[in-house]
C-alpha cells in the first residue's frame, strides 16, 4: 500500500508540474496575437487580444486591437479606442488617440456619403429608364440598324465607374498611412490627400453614373423605335 501511494503522490505532483505546459499563458496570447497581426490576420489578433485583456486587465491591449481594426472595421476599432481612454484617460498618447478616433467617424461618415451618392445615382438610372417605358434594355441586334453612339457613350460611362476603383484604393491607403503617421503634423497632410482622393472617387462615381443613364436611355430609345421608323430614317439620311 505504500508502494502504491507513492506511486500516486508522484503521477499528481508531475501533473502540477506538467499542467501549465498545456495551458495558454498570457504572454503565449499575447505573442500569438503580434504574430497574427504581423501575418495580416487583424480579425484573429483582435480576438487574441480579446482573450489576453481576459486574463490581464492591460489597457495596452485595448489600443493595439484598436490598431488591428482599425482598417477593416472602423466602428469596433473606435470602440476600443474610447476604452483604452476610458481606462488610460491621462495618457500621454490620449491626444493621438482622439484624433485617431476623430478621423476613422470622419472615414466612416465619407465612406456612408459615397454610397449614398451611389445608390442616388442608380436611382437615377432606374427611373430614367422607367420613363423610356422599358425596364430592361433588350440585346442589340447588329441587322436592325441599332445607333452605336450610345452603346459606345455607356460604355465610356462604365470605364469612368470602373477609374473609382483605384481613386477609393488610393483614398483608403492615404487614410490609413495618416493614421499611422508618426506626427499630427504629418497625419495632417496624409489626410488631406486621403481626402482628395475621396472627393475625386465620388465625383468619378456620379459622373460616371451619369453617362451610363444617358446611354442607356439612348439605347432604349432606339431600340423601341418601330423598325418601318429605322428604315424611314435611314433612307432619308441617304438623299443627302
Amino acid at each position: 500500500m505504500r508502494r502504491v501511494a507513492a506511486l500516486l503522490g508522484s503521477a499528481f505532483v508531475l501533473l502540477a508540474v506538467q499542467s501549465p505546459a498545456f495551458a495558454d499563458t498570457f504572454d503565449d496570447v499575447v505573442r500569438d496575437a503580434e504574430a497574427a497581426y504581423s501575418a495580416g490576420k487583424l480579425e484573429e489578433a483582435a480576438t487574441l487580444l480579446d482573450k489576453a485583456y481576459a486574463m490581464r486587465r492591460d489597457a495596452a491591449l485595448l489600443f493595439n486591437k484598436g490598431r488591428a481594426l482599425q482598417d477593416i472595421q472602423p466602428e469596433r476599432a473606435i470602440a476600443a479606442y474610447e476604452a483604452y481612454l476610458t481606462a488610460q484617460p491621462v495618457a500621454t498618447d490620449a491626444p493621438k488617440v482622439r484624433l485617431i478616433i476623430e478621423r476613422l467617424r470622419a472615414r466612416i461618415a465619407q465612406e456612408e456619403a459615397l454610397r449614398l451618392r451611389t445608390r442616388e445615382a442608380e436611382a437615377a438610372a432606374v427611373r430614367n429608364r422607367a420613363k423610356s417605358g422599358v425596364s430592361t434594355p433588350p440585346p442589340a441586334s447588329p441587322g436592325k440598324g441599332v445607333a452605336v453612339a450610345p452603346w459606345i457613350i455607356t460604355g465610356v460611362g462604365a470605364a469612368t465607374l470602373g477609374a473609382s476603383l483605384p481613386l477609393w484604393l488610393a483614398g483608403s491607403s492615404a487614410h490609413a498611412d495618416a493614421v499611422a503617421a508618426p506626427s499630427i503634423a504629418e497625419s495632417d497632410s496624409r489626410q488631406r490627400t486621403a481626402q482628395g482622393f475621396a472627393s475625386a472617387t465620388s465625383v468619378t462615381l456620379v459622373t460616371g453614373s451619369v453617362i451610363i443613364a444617358i446611354g442607356l436611355v439612348w439605347v432604349i430609345v432606339d431600340l423601341t423605335r418601330s423598325p418601318s421608323a429605322r428604315v424611314s430614317h435611314a433612307a432619308g439620311l441617304g438623299t443627302f
